[in-house]
């Protein structure tokens, strides 16, 4: 009842959320967010697409496997669950749509400017994700069990970029650009930034270096430099 009732609230702030906000002139921004929401857990058996549940079998949550819970999840998947081998594990995202749908009601002229963990559809819906994209990280470790360590980690799955930009077209918002973290920031001279560090006044050797390092990370493809970023535009 407990997982239920914060499902609801969570529906209710991706409804309403931005449902306060009007005649918006400027930029929607935001990293990390969509990630965050709700995802159903999917897997292909015998040709047939299948959720993926939570069950308790009295000591241990547990997968529980059944018939989708929404069609929606069927719709979604139905262009390209053919392609998907057997045994295929992966999540569907069912919040973007309804995201898509408030930012654009919001923004009367601008931007949205979206960071996340993600890839295009044809990467996440493949081989080199079969397992799924579910990833946990508590203290700053790495994971992909949810039923480990639960209440005390971080749980995301990657976003599905080809949706999240067909959604907002839908919607009328235009795809400007889309590419990642690292070419993002190149292109707004960020190299040029970083060099320019070891000429700041007030900074010891110390604290270039740790600068340095930790900015480094925004571009480094291994780190953060792996992130998307989406620019739709109204």
């Amino acid at each position: 009842e407990r997982i239920t009732d914060i499902d609801k609230k969570i529906q209710r702030v991706v409804a309403e959320g931005m449902n306060g906000f009007r005649n918006i002139t400027g930029c929607i921004f935001s990293n990390e967010l969509i990630d965050n929401f709700p995802v159903h857990r999917v897997t292909k058996i015998n040709g047939a697409i299948q959720e993926i549940f939570t069950g308790f079998d009295g000591k241990d949550f547990i997968d529980v496997v059944g018939n989708p819970s929404n069609s929606e999840i069927l719709r979604r998947l139905k262009p390209f669950a053919r392609n998907l081998e057997n045994h295929f594990k992966g999540e569907v995202n069912l919040r973007i749509d309804q995201w898509s749908q408030n930012v654009e009601k919001a923004l009367t002229k601008g931007f949205i400017l979206t960071i996340d963990y993600g890839e295009v559809r044809e990467i996440i819906y493949s081989p080199r994700f079969a397992n799924g994209t579910i990833t946990c990280f508590r203290k700053h470790f790495v994971n992909n069990d949810p039923y480990s360590f639960i209440g005390e980690q971080d749980i995301t799955s990657h976003v599905d970029f080809t949706f999240l930009q067909s959604s907002g077209e839908k919607y009328g918002l235009k795809t400007i650009g889309y590419l990642s973290q690292m070419e993002f920031l190149a292109n707004l001279g960020f190299n040029k930034v970083l060099e320019q560090l070891g000429s700041v006044e007030g900074l010891s050797e110390a604290q270039v270096q740790l600068r340095y390092t930790a900015m480094s990370s925004l571009i480094d493809p291994t780190q953060m430099g792996n992130f998307k970023v989406l620019i739709q535009g109204k």
